[in-house]
């Protein structure tokens, strides 16, 4: 198996990119690792994907997580004010 990191597969200044999944025998034994922040100046966001095998995917899911930061509940504010600062901010 052959893990390939393609994240900067669209910031190329001269000439073509190259994917090793591209050489005859080599796609179905490749996994190509790619997302959106690099390409699309996404400063902070992870967001990305693999593209495999469909047999390779089914196994790989059950790895994959996602976890969203949050401030624990005893700093959170209250709802009737996080409302209140949400209609501050979006009548500015």
């Amino acid at each position: 198996m052959i893990l390939s990191d393609e994240i900067y597969s669209r910031l190329i200044y001269e000439g073509e990119d190259f994917s090793i999944a591209s050489v005859p025998g080599f796609k179905e034994r490749t996994i190509i690792l790619d997302g959106f922040s690099k390409t699309y100046a996404m400063t902070g966001w992870r967001m990305g994907y693999g593209v495999m095998r469909s047999d390779l995917a089914t196994h790989v899911s059950r790895l994959m997580t996602t976890r969203t930061p949050a401030p624990p509940a005893s700093r959170r504010l209250p709802e009737s004010k996080r409302c209140a600062a949400i209609n501050r901010r979006s009548t500015k």
